[in-house]
């Protein structure tokens, strides 16, 4: 356990509180007759995903089901013992839950909070502590005796005060960056599809090919395994096409290419596509380069698109517009396939996009890449809150830092 305070104690699990398994083994787990009633039945992934509050789930029991299980009060700490070891969250109403849970209920010198906030900071312990098999799972037997620090009462309580000050923070920037996407997701919309004009914009959009506009090129072909991961030059990887609107010049990796080679040079201004997926869905997602990168290659499995010299264009706004609803649908239309989905180049060029003059192009994607901007920030705030929780609990429960 470690150096800990003086005056804490250190007691097992189940003198600081009760533990119970769940109860749903008197008959067959998938009769239907058990099911669909309004009886919250909370299963190991609503824990999972819970954040620690358990607002959620997706499973419930009708009368006939509470029969051969047990309803546990409102408040009752859920801790997964199978599959998925040391999952812990509080239900915000009664519940009840299989035998691959525990319902925990903390003794009066034991704040649930606190115990909330340590059971969740040893996940890893109690997977280590589970029994391996066809799952691994940890019986009653291993977490009564469990030993934890037991701060007194008082000290538990501030400690998870501080601790759920910056949960509540955390909680507050996932509701923003989720309004924020929102509002860029209807922003995209409105105005790459001119139903919403910029001030100082008007006028009819011209309806133009890929053909007219420029041409494809694949990515390095003839390479083996031995020639990534090393050498000179550098290509842009498969999911740094997916995954951003932008290439990210920081997510980039070493190949091995010969000046001799005839391979395909990637370009500032080239758009690039995932060009085949699993799903018609995730075919044909776009991004763009906006620096000049000397010796840069495209991955196998994406392509490129450059624009002609005399095209008016902003390669940015069209990087928007392949991944607003209307690009997305138009590319899971072309994919074509049966197991994997693909889109030929061919079909792809003869592809008419709307598009404004390139100024306009220009002041729209410039909109588009503030809020891409405030969103980054914004996520860069929570993952930094985010650390700083976990070294909270890291000083907070083991005594090294106290509060007053």
């Amino acid at each position: 356990m470690g150096v800990i305070p003086e005056d804490w104690g250190v007691a097992p699990m189940g003198e600081l509180a009760s533990i119970e398994r769940g109860k749903f083994s008197a008959r067959p787990r998938n009769d239907p007759r058990l099911y669909g009633g309004n009886i919250p039945f909370i299963q190991t992934g609503d824990v999972a995903r819970s954040n620690g509050s358990i607002t959620t789930f997706t499973q419930s029991l009708n009368s006939e089901g509470l029969k051969v299980s047990r309803l546990f009060p409102i408040e009752t700490l859920f801790f997964t013992i199978a599959a998925n070891i040391g999952d812990v969250g509080i239900a915000q109403f009664e519940a009840a839950c299989p035998d691959s849970l525990v319902a925990i209920a903390p003794y009066s010198q034991t704040d649930k909070f606190w115990l909330l906030y340590e059971l969740s900071s040893r996940k890893t312990d109690f997977e280590n502590l589970a029994s391996p098999g066809a799952q691994l799972n940890i019986n009653l037997e291993k977490l009564r005796p469990y030993l934890l620090p037991a701060p007194p009462l008082p000290e538990q309580r501030a400690i998870a005060t501080a601790l759920s000050d910056v949960d509540a923070l955390l909680s507050g920037l996932d509701s923003l960056i989720v309004k924020k996407q929102n509002l860029k997701q209807a922003a995209m919309q409105q105005l790459l599809t001119g139903q919403t004009r910029l001030p100082g914009f008007s006028g009819e959009w011209e309806v133009k090919t890929m053909k007219s506009l420029g041409q494809t090129y694949g990515g390095l072909t003839g390479k083996t395994k031995e020639d990534f991961g090393h050498g000179s030059s550098k290509y842009i990887p498969f999911m740094n096409v997916m995954k951003d609107t932008v290439i990210d010049p920081d997510w980039l990796e070493t190949v091995d290419v010969a000046p001799s080679e005839a391979q395909n040079l990637a370009k500032k201004g080239d758009l690039f596509f995932n060009g085949s997926s699993e799903t018609p869905e995730e075919v044909g997602f776009c991004s763009v380069l906006l620096v000049e990168i000397p010796g840069l290659y495209l991955n196998s499995f994406s392509f490129g698109f450059r624009f002609n010299s005399e095209a008016k264009v902003n390669g940015l706004y069209f990087a928007y517009w392949f991944r607003c609803a209307d690009g997305r649908t138009v590319m899971s239309v072309l994919a074509q396939g049966a197991t994997r989905y693909n889109i030929a180049k061919s079909a792809f060029m003869r592809l008419s996009i709307p598009q404004p003059t390139q100024e306009e192009q220009t002041a729209i994607a410039t909109v588009l890449s503030d809020m891409d901007t405030e969103l980054a920030a914004l996520q860069a705030r929570r993952d930094k809150t985010r650390d700083l929780k976990q070294a909270m609990m890291q000083e907070l429960l083991t005594g090294r830092i106290r509060l007053v």
